[in-house]
Parts: C-alpha cells; structure tokens; sequence
C-alpha cells in the first residue's frame, strides 16, 4: 500500500496535469455560462415561477405563466401597454391567434385592426410578441398530445431503419426496443410524468435548451474529453517517466517489479476517479448556482420538448436520476480509457510509442463514429468510450438509433472494459516474460 500512496502522490504532484484540469474546468465553465447568459432573463422568471407555483405545469396554466412572464420581464414591459390599447387585456394569447387566423370572433379582430390603423409599428411588435408567447402553448400541447407522439416515434424509427442498413438480427433488436418505448409513451401519460414544468426560453419552441447545454459538447460532454486527456496525462505520469528513462528493466524485473505494474495501474485508475469525481462535482455546482438545478431534479425527462417532438425515455428517468447516469457511464468510460492508455505503454515499453498508439487510436474512434456513418450499424464501435462520449446525451435522434436499446450503456461499458482488462493482461504477460 505504501507504493500504492507513493505513486498517487507522484501523479498528483503534476504541474502539467493541474494546469490542463484547471483549463479543461474553466472552458467547461465558459461554453456553458456564454450559453446561459443567453437566456438569463427567461431563466430567472422561469425559476421564481416554479418556486412560487411549483413545477407541475397543464395545459390551464399557460395563461397563468403567460400573465406572470408579461408582468416580470424587462424585454416585454411594453406588452402590457399594447393588451390595454388594443382594448384585449382580459383575453388570452391563444384566443388571439385564432382570431388572427381564421378571423373569428369579430369582435377580437376589430380591436386588433384598429390598433394596426392607429399604428402600425405597435401592431406589429405586439403581434411579434404575442407569437413569441404563444410558443409556450404549443410546447404544452406537444407534451399532452399523446397520439401524435406515437405516431412521429413510429415514423422516425421507420424512417432511421430505411436509411441505414442493419443485420436482421440488430433490426430485430431494434424494432423489439422501440416497441418499448411506444408503450412508455401509455405510461407516460397514465402516471403524469410530462405535466412538468422546465426552465423556458421564450424564442423557442423546444423547453430542452437548458438540459442541452449542460449535457452536449458544451458541458459534461467536454468534461469528458477532458477527462480522457487528464487519464492519458496520468498514465505517462506514471508508466512514461520509467520508460522514458530506459528504466523499465531495473523497475520492472522479477516480482516485486510486476507488483509495483500492479501499484502503478491502480494508482492510475484511483487518479483517474478521483479527478474526474473533482471535475464532475465542480460543473454541477456551477450548475446548481446558474440554471438553479436543485428545482428540478425530480422532474420526469418525459416533460421536455427535443426537436423531434416530446422526448421519450426508455425507462421512467428524472432530471437527477439522468445525471447519475451520466456520472455512472462518463467514469466506466474514463477508466476504460485510462487501462487502454496503460497497456499501450506496457506492450511498446515505451512512453512515446504507448501515447502514439493511444491517441492514435482515440483519433481512429472518433474518425470512425463522425465521419462515417455507416458505421452506426456497429454496436461495439458505437459503444465504446468515443461513441458514448459523443452519444449520450442523446435519447432518441436518427444519428444514435442504439439510445433506444435497454442497457445499452452498461453492456457497452462491460464489454470495452473486458477487452482493456485483456490487453492489460498482455502487457502485464509481456513485461513478465521480459523480466524472467
């Protein structure tokens, strides 16, 4: 043990690793603030929103947000001003645009004409504004609309299946998953888990841009490509100084050497958690303090708006309950990464040529999953620690079809930590044979 705590110090004395932790957190930090800067103002009405009437959200209550957002943000001060002229400051939103629409009630569009002759230029901007309002109500229609959401989940899994060729056995599969998910779509609605309120930005018509920030190449999906660096820095803080030094045949001979390997790749791997529980626990406080998370931990991801239409989980999950997630798969990957890295060094006995190989191959992953899709069709390609780095924050979009199988992820990270134990084992059975 003593070894063990000698080597942990060694790594940890690394001004080199400090420095790139320091930077990946801060950039980590940046991307994700410049992105909620954006919407700071919508965020902080959303949040005093929820802290005043809680978080569970129908279709009755968009009035009453629309009436409280009006009342609370600097860019629609004006808004108000324009209910009153037009003479429609007791009707709603939605009443509104159907007027609009279709022209009906009379009385409505009368009002609404008179103010476009009186002015035009209020008209118009009181007309922007109410479109932008309304964006609330089609989002709370898009969550409740249950038919409509099975019928779009059943069009885009159709769809991702023509487009891309698979096996029968991986179509199969894949058609036996989404069956799943078209009976979460009963449950969902059954036990209420998409009547939720989430943090909104009021130009969209998705509630998810708040959780996409944090969970895309922006945020935790960043941290992770720091934290594969920071495993690979400590790995040659470990194993490259010996092998750079030509010392691997003094160390490493005989077996109290193969038990200081031992020493060495444990430390590595406790490293390794160790900064990437560091890293991981710094974003999320950031987090909590930014877009105030602590508000909606508990809220069902099946409450949010992607792109595609309501978000469909494959297994009942809340906004807290998908970060542990993220936590559990982000440090399988991580650790995955750092025994790949450790047994490159081992096999070449080399600092130069185990990095080589090492960052050689995580270019050759990420080449293989971005630039060539045809490549999706591989389970193990598309599992491994790149393709889960890229991948996980997506839940059911037509370039990661593999989301919707159950325990994608844990089999994934079995599977690819059965192949680096193996290929620690060769180099351990190297560098054995080297010293007998």
């Amino acid at each position: 043990m003593l070894v063990f705590w000698q080597e942990c110090k060694h790594i940890l004395r690394s001004r080199f690793l400090w420095v790139i932790l320091i930077i990946g957190v801060f950039v980590c930090a940046f991307f994700s603030a410049s992105n909620w800067d954006h919407f700071r103002e919508d965020f902080a009405i959303s949040h005093e929103y929820v802290q005043k009437y809680g978080t569970s959200f129908t279709r009755e209550d968009v009035q009453k947000y629309e009436n409280y957002y009006l009342e609370h943000s600097k860019n629609f001060k004006n808004t108000k001003e324009y209910f009153q002229q037009a003479g429609l400051g007791e009707v709603s939103i939605q009443e509104i645009l159907e007027a609009k629409q279709t022209g009906e009630p009379a009385e409505i569009s009368e009002k609404l004409q008179k103010l476009r002759e009186d002015n035009q230029e209020d008209y118009d901007n009181y007309m922007y504004q109410l479109e932008i309002l309304n964006n609330l109500t089609t989002i709370t229609e898009s969550q409740t609309n249950a038919a409509n959401t099975k019928k779009n989940l059943k069009a885009q899994i159709s769809e991702s299946l023509q487009e891309i060729s698979f096996s029968q056995w991986k179509e199969d599969m894949l058609i036996e998953a989404s069956s799943g998910l078209y009976r979460r779509v009963d449950e969902i609605v059954k036990n209420k888990e998409n009547l939720q309120f989430f943090p909104l930005y009021h130009f969209s018509l998705i509630n998810s841009d708040w959780f996409e920030i944090q969970f895309g190449m922006t945020g935790f999906g960043l941290l992770w490509a720091v934290a594969f660096v920071l495993a690979g820095i400590i790995v040659g803080r470990s194993f490259g100084g010996s092998f750079m030094n030509h010392m691997s045949e003094m160390i490493y001979t005989g077996k109290p050497g193969r038990k200081i390997v031992l020493h060495k790749m444990a430390s590595v791997l406790s490293v390794s958690t160790f900064i990437y529980i560091v890293i991981m626990l710094v974003l999320t406080a950031g987090y909590v303090i930014f877009l105030r998370l602590d508000l909606y931990w508990n809220i069902p991801l099946a409450s949010m708006v992607s792109w595609d239409g309501p978000v469909i989980p494959r297994i009942p999950i809340t906004v807290g309950g998908y970060w542990r997630f993220q936590f559990g798969v982000g440090l399988g990957a991580t650790l995955i990464m750092a025994l790949l890295f450790s047994t490159a060094t081992l096999l070449t006995k080399s600092f130069y040529a185990g990095s080589a190989i090492s960052i050689g191959f995580s270019l050759l992953l990420l080449g293989l999953i971005v630039k060539a899709p045809v490549e999706q069709t591989s389970l193990l390609i598309m599992g491994s620690p790149i393709g889960l780095f890229l991948n996980t924050d997506k839940f059911l979009q037509k370039e990661f079809l593999f989301s919707i199988l159950p325990h994608f992820e844990g089999y994934s990270l079995l599977a690819w930590g059965g192949i680096a134990v193996i290929f620690a084992m060769l180099g351990f059975l190297r560098l054995r044979r080297t010293s007998l």
